[in-house]
């Protein structure tokens, strides 16, 4: 949606222009009907995007800073049916805001393989079977790759594995 809201935002984050990301405002909006429903908004010289839903459990539970990945990206991290992080990412080649929406369980940010980057780290605890989802930046493709990692269900379920099928999940997004 590129339309400012008609009421006024109940708080707004301001970020200078840094690293080539544009000079940008996000702002939170509480639904008329039901505070406890927050939508954000980006601003970006005069144009607006509506970014979603960042909670549904109040305005409180929502947090905004500039990301860690690019330089160029805005993470909104709040609770919607679970935890959502939303990063607003600036992609300069396509001259667009695009995002990236990881919703599920509390998020964690930790470099698992020490290259100095931050991966998302989401143990899925309440999962049957547990497991834990990585998404990693791909600092080249300059993408978000994810993947779930569960562990062997067979046992649990008393399963034959020489007569089961088994996989795994990677994902990676489009690319530029």
């Amino acid at each position: 949606m590129k339309q400012r809201p008609i009421s006024n935002p109940v708080k707004s984050f301001s970020f200078p222009a840094k690293n080539a990301l544009p000079s940008i405002t996000i702002h939170l909006y509480e639904d008329t009907k039901n505070v406890e429903h927050v939508t954000a908004y980006l601003e970006d010289g005069g144009v607006w995007y509506n970014a979603g839903i960042v909670s549904n459990e109040g305005l409180h539970l929502v947090d905004v800073k500039l990301g860690s990945w690019t330089g160029k990206e805005i993470q909104i991290t709040g609770r919607v049916v679970g935890w959502t992080i939303k990063l607003l990412r600036y992609n300069e080649v396509k001259m667009k805001w695009e995002i990236n929406d990881f919703e599920g369980h509390p998020t964690k940010e930790i470099d698992l393989d020490g290259d100095g980057i931050q991966e998302l780290v989401s143990p899925e605890e309440n999962a049957v079977p547990p497991m834990v989802t990585i998404h990693h930046w791909n600092v080249e493709s300059k993408v978000f790759e994810s993947a779930q990692l569960d562990p062997d269900a067979s046992k649990m379920y008393n399963i034959d594995r020489e007569k089961q099928l088994t996989y795994s999940y990677l994902f990676q997004e489009e690319g530029n």
